[in-house]
């Protein structure tokens, strides 16, 4: 784990704990409920399967 190389420093965001990301993921999931302008995207799926949502997405709104 670079955090664990000999003299690094975390930085702002490293420093930062799980909460953290868990409320700004939370924000942002709000953000998308109340507006058709922003798609959630299953991150943990497959690069292809990403890819092809992407696509669809956009398709969409061209």
């Amino acid at each position: 784990m670079i955090s664990r190389r000999k003299g690094y420093k975390l930085d702002r965001m490293e420093n930062n704990n799980i909460d953290f990301y868990k409320r700004v993921r939370e924000g942002f999931l709000n953000i998308a409920k109340q507006s058709s302008r922003f798609k959630i995207i299953d991150g943990t799926k497959s690069i292809e399967y990403i890819h092809e949502q992407i696509i669809h997405h956009v398709r969409n709104i061209l």
